[in-house]
């Protein structure tokens, strides 16, 4: 795991100012497989105050520093994002309720990208999310050595 620490001011109550230590954790986990998670924990007089995948507090405080392995978060050991063709056929099959930046951001891939795989069906999907693998492979293995995990 590769810890990084950052000492924040919460001034949301006006009578005193909170210092927040902020922990972000990259690492490889395990349930049943192993997979990428970056999560952090804000901690305060020893106390934990609040903590998990909270990607936009760690962009806020953190700037962009994480978002080489930010869209990594619950992919395989390999790079493959989870559930990779079931959760992505089901985004674009559902416009209404997913936009096609989540569908980009769970294949990382460009909005015009989304556009060819709406055309495809869900075989051909399968033979993209496929030929892919290798891409999303290397994307790992360099997200690995960077942080050392």
């Amino acid at each position: 795991m590769a810890t990084f620490t950052k000492i924040i001011t919460d001034r949301s109550n006006k009578n005193y100012a909170k210092h927040i230590k902020l922990n972000v954790n990259v690492q490889m986990s395990k349930t049943n497989h192993e997979y990428f998670s970056i999560t952090y924990e804000a901690i305060w007089r020893g106390r934990l105050e609040s903590c998990g995948a909270g990607h936009d507090t760690i962009r806020k405080y953190f700037g962009t520093q994480f978002d080489d392995v930010i869209p990594m978060h619950l992919a395989d050991a390999d790079g493959v994002p989870m559930h990779a063709l079931e959760n992505g056929f089901y985004y674009m099959q559902n416009p209404e309720e997913f936009s096609d930046e989540v569908t980009a951001n769970h294949f990382r891939v460009s909005l015009e990208e989304v556009q060819d795989l709406k055309k495809l069906t869900k075989e051909q999907l399968s033979q993209w999310v496929e030929h892919r693998k290798p891409l999303w492979a290397e994307e790992a293995k360099a997200i690995r050595a960077k942080y050392g995990i």
